[in-house]
């Protein structure tokens, strides 16, 4: 199942992360960080639009010692998206990906997720 598939410009979103070992039971995330990033193409050199680090148990709901993470990526950044930018895949299409990052010489970095995710235009642009 994909992590995004649609986002609301100017929506905070929060994605919920459990991990779990091939007995499918959680383990410990203490520490690691996750890594969101949010770009318009695949192109190497375009600029990431929303890059968002978020360190396990750093959050409220966070339950790192069962493998449970909420990643949230906050609205000012999620204003930045174009629901009417053109891209090879449609209207409003960027790419993200999650990362999990595990600190080290060299760090161990695991591509947890990639895709395409659905720009939606909001209707209400200010903050009532």
């Amino acid at each position: 199942m994909a992590l995004l598939t649609t986002l609301y410009r100017g929506d905070t979103k929060q994605i919920m992360l459990v991990f779990k070992d091939r007995n499918n039971t959680p383990y410990d995330i203490s520490g690691h960080k996750i890594f969101v990033g949010i770009k318009a193409t695949l192109a190497g050199v375009d600029p990431l639009v929303v890059s968002v680090t978020h360190v396990a148990g750093s959050g409220p709901s966070d339950d790192p010692v069962n493998g449970k993470v909420i990643v949230e990526i906050p609205s000012d950044q999620t204003a930045n998206l174009d629901p009417d930018l053109a891209s090879p895949n449609g209207v409003g299409v960027y790419y993200y990906e999650f990362q999990r990052v595990i600190a080290g010489t060299p760090a161990v970095v695991n591509t947890l997720e990639q895709g395409k995710v659905q720009i939606l235009r909001d209707l209400v642009t200010a903050i009532v």
